[in-house]
């Protein structure tokens, strides 16, 4: 469930930035699904869909480039609209690279920049380096949980994940791709939202709660920015079975919180 995309990183915090506006919808061939939406308070102005978006039936709204949906007003009361959607579409992307998709501050977290530096200088095909660095993932001892410790928010905050604590969430694993992928000068995007749902046998509709909160990474691969969850490798049983069981040896309280997408 598409959400907020983000593209600008400060060495602390991770931000939507200009979306841009005018998106290219995804095509309405025999694939697509029409569903309602029903959307609990947020406070915030963009909205959720299944991707990717073709069509949105709600006045006020509009699909930007990134193909995010945004609301002039922050959602202060339960809202509902009627969305198409192709899964089956891939988000086309520029004949150039973005800036934007490989914008990084100019200090902090030396050797993660090193190390996509050396993944660089083995290849220079954008594929290869995302595998390179799935693998440093998946083979790295991390270990993902919803209860990392107090949040890192110094100017190192990378290097100390991927080189010392290697204990997160998804937030923690996709932001650190991300940052690997612009170092060694492969275009990627963060994407938050919802992961699964579970459906309501009484209605017959899907519930996504806050539990089901999630980052992932979109990746310029080939023309298109392609889907690619790095919490995937080291966690799968998170995106098989959601947080439930996590959240119950975990507390009340859920890390995912973080990502201000309830």
């Amino acid at each position: 469930w598409r959400g907020i995309v983000l593209w600008e990183f400060d060495g602390r915090t991770w931000r939507r930035g200009d979306p841009g506006q005018s998106g290219p919808p995804a095509a309405t061939d025999g694939s697509a699904v029409t569903y309602t939406l029903t959307l609990e308070p947020h406070n915030r102005n963009w909205l959720f869909v299944l991707d990717l978006p073709a069509r949105v039936d709600l006045r006020g709204a509009w699909l930007n480039s990134d193909h995010s949906l945004q609301s002039w007003r922050p959602v202060t009361g339960r809202l509902s609209y009627r969305v198409m959607s192709n899964p089956e579409a891939r988000a086309q992307g520029p004949r150039t690279p973005p800036p934007r998709g490989l914008q990084l501050p100019p200090a902090g977290n030396p050797r993660a920049r090193e190390l996509a530096r050396q993944w660089r200088q083995e290849s220079d095909s954008p594929r290869a380096i995302v595998d390179q660095a799935l693998a440093f993932l998946s083979n790295g001892d991390f270990r993902y949980t919803l209860e990392p410790g107090a949040t890192d928010t110094s100017a190192d905050a990378i290097d100390r994940f991927l080189f010392a604590t290697r204990a997160g969430f998804c937030e923690h694993f996709a932001a650190s791709f991300a940052f690997l992928l612009r170092a060694a000068e492969v275009p990627v995007r963060l994407v938050g939202g919802y992961l699964g749902g579970r459906v309501n046998p009484l209605g017959g509709h899907l519930v996504v709660r806050q539990a089901d909160a999630h980052l992932w990474c979109e990746v310029l691969l080939d023309g298109h920015w392609q889907r690619i969850d790095p919490t995937a490798v080291v966690a799968p049983r998170r995106l098989e079975g959601g947080t439930d069981e996590l959240l119950a040896t975990a507390g009340a309280d859920s890390p995912l919180a973080l990502l201000g997408l309830g």
